[in-house]
């Protein structure tokens, strides 16, 4: 659970208007239904009708709502969506795990950095070479000869290094294919 004054204290609102003394247990999408009194979520200019029919929780805004629910506590913001974007980064972001899961197959010729993660049935090909807190998701191939600098997150379910978009016209106007080498 978070605090909500710590909310509050990162993003600055220019009003609050309800309850300070909220702790918040999660974020949730401005749905037709939102009736949770710890959740928090955002609402944009051209959706600040549907804040009427918010029962309860904690609403970031752009304006003061024309109708004031004593059950919902409102953070008043100029940009709602990036207030929002704070929230989630400092305050929800999932713990960054690291290991290797033992289904990946990774080939001996492969550096690896420091402090990664990579995930299930993750294939690195011969000649990689893979940067530090870097993290690979579940059932990602990443193929020989392939640079991944530090810092870089993958998804799931991935090829990289492998055939891609690259497309070139010759001068008759066919599209040839790009080869992708890795790198």
């Amino acid at each position: 659970m978070i605090e909500l004054s710590e909310i509050i204290n990162k993003i600055k609102p220019l009003k609050v208007i309800g309850n300070i003394l909220l702790s918040i247990e999660k974020v949730e999408s401005l749905g037709d239904k939102f009736e949770y009194p710890n959740a928090l979520t955002w609402v944009s200019a051209k959706n600040v009708g549907k804040i009427a029919s918010i029962k309860e929780g904690v609403i970031i805004c752009s304006d003061t709502p024309e109708t004031i629910n004593n059950s919902c506590t409102y953070l008043i913001v100029e940009n709602p969506r990036s207030a929002f974007q704070q929230i989630l980064s400092t305050f929800f972001m999932p713990v960054r795990t690291v290991g290797i899961m033992p289904t990946a197959i990774i080939d001996s010729t492969v550096r690896l950095g420091q402090d990664i993660y990579i995930g299930s049935n993750v294939v690195i090909e011969a000649n990689c070479i893979i940067g530090d807190r870097v993290s690979i998701g579940h059932n990602t191939v990443i193929k020989s000869n392939t640079v991944i600098g530090n810092d870089v997150s993958i998804g799931s379910c991935n090829t990289i290094g492998g055939l891609g978009f690259g497309y070139e016209k010759n001068e008759l106007g066919e599209y040839l294919i790009i080869p992708h080498i890795g790198n």
